[in-house]
């Protein structure tokens, strides 16, 4: 009867002890193969801070991470190997090819490796070279604050600056924009005269910059002021000179429609000259008739603002 109960007392504690192994044994992981996020297999990029990142296993205790440049069947540089609790490791690497591998490492058990390449590309000398400016052209003058400026993409340049500096390109500084995604940025501005300008960039060097003058001018201009013919002149010859005197701007550059009519209404039918005048503020017509005529004149600037009309000015030729 003692016998029975030594018996049943030793398969009852072996049974508490091997439950109790059961719940501090580690999970066999050799058969278990890692998800790799980043980087992806076979990337090519520029960019040489890498983050290696992993999905992580609930049964790892560790995980052995190795870098490699060139393959680990021909190692050129050793870089990385370590072990790790968590699934990510971030590494700064020059240009080359690289191969990466991660397995877990438990106490009883490792995974196989799960292997990947990469490749950090070379980055380009661009400091010899300088953006292609699309918009808007050189000298441009606009009467809209908001302003597309736009460039052509760069060999080599993974990412680009804007500026935007009031007058002289190293003045005021106004605008210092970084453009990771595209070629074009929108800035709002106030009237004035600006140089912009785009500068490349990679990982290695920038580019020269590349610049362009721009005008804001809102304003609407004041009419030029009717000269020669003065009102009521007697010209004694077909052949006129028509002068007038420009308001002073501070905007962008002025220029006159002038327009000659046989009445004061100025209607379509009765207007004998119509001209555009972008330089001097003068204009010659050659008339017909011995009749009174009328002129007046309506200012623009380079932006596309406009004045109201100018007075009316009459004059009669008479010989």
């Amino acid at each position: 009867m003692e016998n029975s109960r030594v018996v049943l007392y030793v398969i009852a504690v072996s049974a508490l002890l091997l439950a109790a192994c059961e719940d501090i044994f580690e999970k066999d992981v050799s058969d278990v193969k890692l998800e790799m996020i980043s980087p992806a297999d076979k990337m090519s990029s520029p960019e040489q801070g890498i983050m290696f990142k992993w999905r992580e296993n609930e049964d790892a205790e560790r995980y052995n991470l190795q870098v490699v440049k060139g393959e680990f069947s021909a190692i050129t540089n050793f870089y990385v190997d370590t072990l790790i609790s968590v699934s990510r490791f971030e590494k700064v690497l020059s240009a080359g090819n690289f191969q990466w591998r991660v397995r877990i490492v438990n106490g009883s058990s490792k995974s196989e490796w799960v292997t990947r390449s990469f490749t950090i590309e070379q980055s380009k000398d661009i400091t010899t070279v300088e953006p292609v400016l699309l918009t808007p052209e050189n000298q441009a003058a606009t009467n809209k604050s908001d302003v597309e400026m736009s460039w052509e993409a760069l060999d080599g340049a993974s990412n680009y600056t804007l500026r935007v500096y009031k007058s002289g390109w190293g003045s005021e500084l106004v605008e210092d924009i970084s453009v990771f995604e595209g070629t074009k940025k929108s800035v709002t501005l106030v009237d004035g005269t600006y140089t912009w300008g785009v500068i490349g960039r990679n990982s290695a060097n920038n580019s020269r910059p590349s610049t362009r003058v721009l005008t804001i001018d809102t304003k609407s201009p004041v009419a030029s002021e009717p000269s020669t013919p003065a009102e009521g002149a007697v010209q004694t010859s077909f052949d006129v000179l028509f002068t007038w005197t420009r308001p002073t701007d501070n905007g962008s550059a002025l220029s006159d429609s002038i327009i000659i009519s046989k009445t004061n209404k100025f209607k379509k039918a009765d207007i004998v000259a119509k001209a555009l005048v972008t330089g001097d503020a003068r204009y010659n017509a050659t008339f017909t008739e011995k009749i009174t005529y009328y002129w007046r004149l309506k200012t623009f600037d380079k932006a596309g603002n406009s004045s109201g009309y100018s007075a009316v000015k009459s004059f009669r030729v008479s010989f």
